[in-house]
């Protein structure tokens, strides 16, 4: 299991005041046959502490699990809302296909999350302020921990590094909060993207069904003069 967590503390109140004013992030936890960890995962983001005005909605996407995904009591009450995808076509491809069916949303951000993860309360204000703070980053991240069965966490990293000229790519951590260097990626497990650009570079290239989606978006946005920025603080 991976867990999302702020190894530099919680975002003091005040400082996120100004994430305020009708900001919209609109989640997506792209689910084939992990319901359980999906709805885990999505009453913790219901359980985000956000500044005021903030706007969060929830969508737990079912790519045709052979097992059809049904809400939870307690995610109906939260107001975490379903989506059905007609087939599975990876991880993009179904956040794709959940937005297609979805149709225009008016959202500033789209926060798309591995059904295995789990967050803590301040993960989303944590990447708010961050793409607030960098107006230029077009996709944003934090730190991933992997958890052990008993509870031990070890640093999965921050960003990924792309090697052009060999064609190879490594995971590595990035201690400071800010912009990333060129030829780098945020790991798809957890990244913010700003509708602005995401629209721009045209969205995900759906060839890639499986692994090397983010990669390929986060060079392309970099290519159009886009940054990546991370907080090794949300978690």
């Amino acid at each position: 299991t991976a867990r999302a967590c702020g190894g530099l503390g919680a975002v003091p109140s005040e400082g996120l005041g100004g994430l305020g004013g009708g900001m919209k992030v609109s989640a997506f936890i792209v689910d084939y046959q992990t319901q359980a960890q999906a709805e885990s995962l999505s009453i913790d983001l219901a359980g985000s502490r956000l500044a005021e005005g903030t706007e969060l909605e929830i969508f737990h996407v079912d790519n045709s699990s052979p097992d059809p995904v049904e809400l939870s009591e307690a995610q109906r009450r939260l107001g975490i809302r379903l989506i059905r995808n007609p087939g599975n076509r990876g991880y993009a491809g179904g956040f794709a296909d959940a937005l297609a069916q979805i149709g225009s949303l008016k959202s500033d951000f789209y926060l798309l999350l591995n059904s295995d993860l789990r967050v803590e309360p301040d993960a989303v204000a944590r990447l708010l302020k961050l793409m607030e703070d960098f107006p230029r980053a077009g996709v944003g991240g934090g730190r991933i921990f992997a958890v052990d069965s008993e509870g031990g966490k070890k640093p999965w990293g921050t960003r990924g590094v792309v090697y052009p000229a060999i064609g190879m790519t490594r995971m590595t951590d990035w201690p400071e909060r800010g912009i990333l260097p060129r030829w780098s990626y945020v790991p798809g497990a957890m990244m913010i993207l700003r509708r602005e650009a995401l629209d721009e570079v045209g969205g995900f290239d759906l060839r890639y069904r499986m692994y090397f989606e983010e990669t390929d978006l986060c060079v392309r946005m970099q290519m159009r003069g886009w940054g990546l920025a991370i907080d090794p603080g949300s978690v």
